[in-house]
């Protein structure tokens, strides 16, 4: 159904500017749940060389599903990089992520950011323990 519904996204993307990248962001999460790695890369692969057009929640949610890829295979450096990257969608100061408070974020605030800022939380205290 989700394949579908990109489908009818993409093919009527001219006539009512609509988007399937929130729905290629989605189906990346469902991938990576169901441990198609291959899959969830080639489909991340795609969704990284157009992110640059994509809303700012939108960017932030990818960001954070390259970073839990690069997790699952063990790839440190690129999960931080991807962190790094989600992060700076988010702030408007220069401070570093371990010192910023919530003043410190741009008001979007939704279950998606919290959830990036939960994985980021998790990612960190595993590389400082």
């Amino acid at each position: 159904m989700l394949n579908k519904a990109i489908d009818i996204q993409e093919s009527c993307q001219d006539i009512f500017y609509s988007k399937p990248f929130a729905y290629q962001v989605y189906k990346v999460e469902l991938l990576l749940e169901l441990e198609m790695y291959s899959e969830t890369k080639l489909l991340l692969d795609y969704l990284n060389s157009i992110t640059d057009r994509e809303e700012i929640s939108d960017r932030f949610i990818h960001a954070i599903a390259n970073t839990r890829l690069a997790q699952v295979l063990h790839e440190k450096q690129k999960a931080k990089t991807f962190f790094d990257k989600a992060f700076s969608l988010l702030k408007v100061s220069e401070m570093d992520i371990e010192h910023v408070q919530i003043k410190g974020l741009k008001p979007f605030i939704s279950f998606e950011t919290i959830d990036g800022l939960l994985v980021m939380g998790i990612f960190i205290r595993k590389v400082i323990d």
